[in-house]
C-alpha cells in the first residue's frame, strides 16, 4: 500500500507539475582557444540528471573518507577564469523564446514592486551607464545631472529622436519600440556617446567581470543565442536544450 500510494504520488507531480526546463548558464572567455578548452573539459565530465529526476534516480552520495587520497583528474582541464571588467558592458540574449516563457518573463518583469523605468543620467560629460539593455516596448528615463545644458538624439535604425536642448536637472522618456541597436548621442558635447540594446524579448541578461551569465529557465527546444558588445561586435550561438538537464556555454567573442 505504501509502494502503491508513492507511486500515485510521484504520478501526481509529474502530471501536475510545471512542463520541464533546464537552466542556461555560460561564461564568456577571453580567447576562442580557452572557449575551446573549457567546453572540451565539460565534455569529459559525466553526464548528471538534474532537478527532480536526480532525486528520484539518484542515491545520495556518501562523504569519502577522511584518509582518501585526492581523485586523479583525467581529460582535459578546465582554464581559469579572469576578471574582464569590461565583459560587464556585453549583453546576452535569444532571438525568440516560447509564448508562455515570454508572458512569464513580462510579468514578472511588470510586477517587480521595485521597479522603475530604467534611467540613463549625463553627468561629467558623460552618459550613464555607457551601455544598456531593455526588451523592445520598454520606456527609458533620460536625466541631465549636471551643471549646464545636454542633449540626447539618435539617428540609428532602431529608433530615432532628439530630445532637444536639456537643461539641468530636467527628465525626458522614450520609448523604444523596435529590437535594435541605439546610439545616443550629445549635440552640445560630440564626445558624449551610449548604446542602449533594444533586444525583442525579456530573455537578456549582462554578464558578471568572470564573463558567467545565467537566462531563464528554457522548455526543451532549439535556440538562437546573441552575444554583442560595443568594442568586440556580435556573435551568435545555437544551442538545443534538452528536455531533461541543464546547459552550460562556453563563448567568446
Amino acid at each position: 500500500m505504501v509502494v502503491r500510494a508513492l507511486s500515485l504520488m510521484i504520478v501526481f507531480v509529474f502530471a501536475a507539475g510545471p512542463a520541464s526546463a533546464g537552466a542556461v548558464r555560460g561564461v564568456i572567455w577571453p580567447t576562442a582557444a580557452e572557449a575551446h578548452r573549457a567546453a572540451a573539459a565539460r565534455a569529459a565530465q559525466p553526464a548528471r540528471p538534474s532537478g527532480l529526476w536526480a532525486w528520484l534516480t539518484q542515491p545520495p552520495t556518501p562523504p569519502p573518507p577522511a584518509t582518501a587520497p585526492a581523485p586523479k583528474h583525467k581529460g582535459p582541464t578546465m582554464p581559469p577564469l579572469r576578471p574582464q571588467p569590461a565583459l560587464r558592458e556585453a549583453v546576452v540574449w535569444l532571438d525568440t523564446v516560447p509564448d508562455k516563457v515570454e508572458r512569464g518573463l513580462d510579468s514578472r518583469w511588470r510586477n517587480d514592486i521595485g521597479r522603475r523605468n530604467p534611467r540613463i543620467v549625463q553627468i561629467d560629460l558623460h552618459f550613464t551607464p555607457r551601455v544598456s539593455a531593455v526588451a523592445a516596448g520598454t520606456s527609458v528615463e533620460f536625466q541631465n545631472l549636471d551643471r549646464v545644458w545636454h542633449n540626447v538624439f539618435s539617428v540609428s535604425r532602431a529608433s530615432r529622436f532628439d530630445l532637444g536642448k536639456c537643461p539641468p536637472g530636467r527628465i525626458d522618456t522614450v520609448r523604444f519600440a523596435s529590437p535594435g541597436l541605439v546610439n545616443l548621442h550629445c549635440d552640445i558635447h560630440p564626445e558624449e556617446t551610449a548604446f542602449v540594446m533594444v533586444v525583442p524579448n525579456h530573455a537578456y541578461v549582462r554578464p558578471d567581470s568572470l564573463g558567467r551569465f545565467a537566462l531563464p529557465k528554457l522548455p526543451a527546444g532549439h535556440y538562437q543565442l546573441r552575444l554583442w558588445h560595443p568594442r568586440l561586435g556580435e556573435r551568435t550561438h545555437a544551442f538545443d536544450m534538452p528536455k531533461h538537464g541543464d546547459v552550460e556555454l562556453d563563448l567568446s567573442f
